[in-house]
């Protein structure tokens, strides 16, 4: 999408986010956020709650917690 010239806007990027969340491709997304964070939009609680849910969902209380810091 931005390699194409297309910025994101936060809605567009946590509705992308929650998608992979759902799926369980947590990977992904935290990749995403790595790269855009600060520079094409900002991210909101929207965009950390799915990576939070998924992780507590897993018994991950760790990582959640590190998202909780991020």
């Amino acid at each position: 999408m931005i390699g194409r010239g297309y910025l994101p806007v936060e809605s567009t990027l946590n509705a992308v986010i929650i998608l992979l969340c759902k799926q369980s491709k947590v990977e992904k997304p935290s990749n995403l956020m790595k790269d855009i964070k600060g520079k094409y939009c900002l991210l909101d609680s929207g965009s950390y709650s799915p990576f939070i849910d998924v992780f507590c969902s897993n018994g991950d209380f760790h990582k959640a917690f590190f998202f909780l810091q991020w």
